[in-house]
């Protein structure tokens, strides 16, 4: 399955289905998802599959696999550009000083809650705190500070400082490229959980 997946029938099949559901990852993001849930399952398991038992029901098996992992990137996408929508609207409306103080008032209320939240040491799987601290930080002042939002930009901005945070981070550390890109990916999640944690526990409500 792994051979099929790493294969050029593997990319195909995960730039096709990537195609049909509209989904904006790399298709080698697909592919290193899906190999992931098989590396898994092969781990807990102790016996082979029993519906597998040719080359040809493997790569059946592989290609469900990978259908499955892009249809759970677009849902997670999905969720995050509401995310993302949610917390650009924070940003100030107009320039004005009253708005200025506002959002001011706000991000310093924001930081406090996602420190506390980090110290109370909300799970994240598979991405250190401080990363996501960091990125969440930094995101914060992008968008309650400097007024960035995603009509400006796009979703780019967002995912460009997460990942470099994640970069800073990693410097050094011997990863392959696709085990940097699910990390990448686990970060991103866990920041837009903080955020959204963040936003509830201060009773956000906009307008």
């Amino acid at each position: 399955m792994e051979a099929w997946l790493s294969g050029p029938e593997g990319g195909v099949a995960a730039s096709r289905l990537a195609r049909k559901y509209g989904l904006s990852d790399d298709p080698r993001d697909v592919i290193g998802t899906a190999l992931l849930r098989i590396r898994g399952l092969a781990t807990r398991r102790t016996s082979p599959l029993p519906s597998v038992n040719s080359p040809e029901e493997a790569a059946r098996y592989a290609y469900r696999t990978v259908s499955n992992a892009t249809i759970d990137l677009a849902r997670r996408n999905t969720r995050e550009k509401a995310m993302l929508v949610n917390v650009s609207v924070l940003a100030p409306d107009a320039p004005s000083v009253e708005s200025q103080a506002t959002a001011k008032v706000f991000v310093e209320s924001m930081f406090a809650k996602v420190s506390e939240l980090v110290a109370r040491e909300v799970p994240c799987t598979g991405c250190q705190r401080q990363i996501v601290l960091a990125a969440t930080t930094e995101i914060l002042h992008l968008v309650l500070i400097e007024g960035e939002s995603d009509g400006a930009r796009g979703q780019s901005w967002f995912d460009d400082v997460i990942y470099e945070t994640v970069d800073r981070s990693t410097k050094g550390m011997d990863l392959l490229p696709a085990a940097r890109r699910q990390r990448k990916s686990r970060c991103k999640r866990c920041v837009m959980d903080l955020i959204a944690l963040g936003l509830a526990e201060l009773g956000y409500r906009r307008g």
